[in-house]
């Protein structure tokens, strides 16, 4: 390809904003670190990084089209992706891991036929071909065929779809006890929470929905670029001064290199872009006049793309995209079937826990009925704000944690002291410190549901509530064996959508009459006057778990309140309920529940 490019008009289209550059990183690099962005959860960043990259470094890249396709089809954005990969497919028709893509959104809208035809495509362009021999088997089964994927030799990024394939094709045999024990092998090849659903395409097991996205885009832009008007710069490119009028010499220079200093009109230098790395270079072009005197100069940013080129930072996006594209099973699916699965068996404590599991990877009706059958939600009655006042007892509660390095110290303080607490944790928290965790409740204190990321519940949707009471109801499941009865939502931030998920789903929010939160950001002092001045019968006290200050508060506090006649309780002993219910022992490990 032989292009020109003028001193006063250089492809100003592809001149890249400082901003897009970000710190000298390649297009490739760029693009890769909004992969990593998306699987640690920041679609949203990862979706806008992608396309401002795209408007200004890669116009006419199908890997950028490719990357900005799997952020949307691993959010579950199936129509926005299938166009991506759509344009990746219009700038490089053969692109295996476009025409994968492509195949993977045809399987998403039920288009089997398309899809098959797309992974056969793909597969001759020399596609990955785990991920392409998983997705054909995928295929197939919903199809109706047998599997035998039994002796498979896949690696080991491919077990967990694997089990989940070779499994739901048994599953009608009767063969019960081994498609319980090759689910089981699936979710602890996931290596996360059963209820966490990894960021990938999921395949559902469902005929009308066969794939869906783990992740989730909300709340922002998803359209996909147009192809490029101009097409960035590749193979010999010839560059010119858009005049010459009054130089003696001119001088062409990329990245700070002279290329050449000519004295000859008509001052043309030709450059072969493919000795440099695709990506943003730096053209500098001067004019001199027969004194050696610079008359002007021109600099801009040039984009230099060769699909033929051998660019390190383009193969490592490629093969990060191939692993994300790769097919993983539904944590809702794996976790429904074997709660089912469980309850068959007559085993219904692991049929508790694995529903309560598929309800926190997708909260829906039909799970919520199942969960019901079992009684595992409480009447999901009115916000709480104290308990009765005609006896003198008191719930000291402990928002935030578990803390590594507080927690086990406050925990050591109110056993010292001989007082139970209620603990509202959150539940990312919880995954992060399940032994502690586990030390709170084998200490006999309650343990509540402080949300899993410590979000406004008010400003989420009702789907993003669910989510957020049931994966940390879930993760203290995990821990513990129990469930909590109480919410404490972030903030006390309540409004009427919130009140209406918590009833859903059967769990009781627990505000407070005592609030000691400024007092103990001061120090121990202030947050002692707090709650002696305030306390009452049947008060519950606000505190939190990650202050020394609380620590060193507790004694004087408890002390004094003893004197004064005052009883220790948990929040549900306060209000005259139950405990919360032990779903399964927490010694049992999940991956072996229900087996016989």
């Amino acid at each position: 390809m032989h292009s020109t490019l003028c001193l006063l008009a250089m492809l100003a289209a592809n001149a890249m904003p400082a901003a897009a550059q970000n710190r000298g990183m390649l297009p490739e690099q760029q693009l890769l670190k909004a992969l990593q962005t998306a699987e640690q959860g920041g679609t949203v960043q990862a979706a806008r990084l992608t396309r401002q990259t795209m408007a200004a470094c890669l116009p006419a890249d199908s890997s950028a089209y490719c990357t900005l396709g799997a952020i949307l089809l691993c959010s579950g954005r199936i129509s926005q992706a299938d166009t991506a990969f759509g344009k990746a497919l219009g700038i490089a028709p053969s692109d295996a891991l476009a025409l994968y893509g492509a195949g993977l959104t045809a399987l998403a809208m039920n288009q089997p036929e398309r899809a098959k035809l797309l992974f056969e495509q793909s597969a001759r362009q020399g596609g990955d071909v785990t991920d392409i021999t998983l997705a054909t088997r995928y295929l197939q089964l919903l199809q109706g065929a047998s599997l035998n994927l039994r002796q498979a030799h896949m690696p080991a990024r491919a077990e967990a779809l694997r089990q989940s394939l070779q499994a739901m094709s048994e599953l009608h045999t009767g063969a019960q006890a081994s498609v319980f024990l090759r689910l089981c092998k699936a979710e602890s090849a996931l290596k996360t929470p059963p209820f966490m659903q990894p960021f990938a395409p999921l395949a559902t097991f469902s005929k009308s929905t066969p794939v869906a996205g783990g992740g989730v885009l909300q709340r922002t832009q998803t359209d996909v670029p147009p192809l490029p008007r101009t097409a960035p710069l590749q193979g010999i490119v010839q560059f010119a001064p858009h005049t010459s009028q009054g130089a003696a010499m001119v001088s062409f220079a990329v990245d700070g290199q002279t290329l050449l200093l000519s004295d000859v009109q008509p001052f043309v230098c030709h450059w072969n872009s493919r000795r440099a790395s695709n990506g943003p270079h730096k053209l500098q072009i001067t004019l001199y006049n027969s004194n050696g005197a610079e008359l002007a100069q021109a600099v801009r940013t040039i984009m230099v793309y060769n699909p033929d080129a051998q660019n390190r930072a383009d193969m490592q996006l490629r093969a990060s995209l191939w692993r994300m594209l790769m097919l993983q099973p539904d944590r809702y699916a794996l976790a429904d079937t074997l709660g089912t699965l469980a309850a068959k068996q007559g085993d219904s404590m692991a049929a508790r826990y694995w529903f309560i599991q598929a309800a926190a990877a997708h909260p829906n009706a039909g799970i919520l009925r199942q969960i019901r059958e079992y009684h595992l939600l409480s009447s999901g009655a009115p916000p709480v704000w104290g308990g009765p006042d005609h006896r003198k007892e008191v719930a000291l509660t402990f928002d935030d944690g578990p803390v590594a390095g507080i927690t086990d110290a406050l925990l050591h303080t109110l056993q010292k002291l001989g007082v139970k607490g209620t603990f509202f944790v959150i539940g990312r928290h919880v995954l992060q410190h399940p032994n502690i965790t586990k030390r709170i409740a084998a200490a006999g204190m309650e343990l509540a549901n402080h949300s899993f990321t410590h979000p406004n519940l008010t400003r989420l949707t009702p789907e993003e509530i669910a989510r957020q009471i049931l994966e940390t109801d879930a993760a203290v499941l995990d821990a513990t064996g129990r469930l909590p009865r109480y919410l404490r939502p972030p903030g006390g931030d309540w409004n009427p959508k919130v009140a209406a998920a918590a009833h859903q789903w059967g769990i009781t929010p627990c505000m407070w009459s005592v609030d000691a939160w400024a007092a103990e950001e001061v120090g121990a002092y202030p947050a002692i006057r707090t709650v002696l001045q305030q306390v009452h019968p049947g008060a519950i006290i606000l505190m939190h778990n990650g202050r020394l200050a609380t620590i060193q508060a507790l004694p004087t506090i408890v002390n004094a309140l003893k004197k004064a006649g005052y009883r220790f309780v948990t929040v549900s002993r306060l209000l005259g309920m139950q405990p919360p219910r032990l779903v399964m022992n927490p010694q049992k490990l999940p991956a072996n529940a229900g087996m016989r």
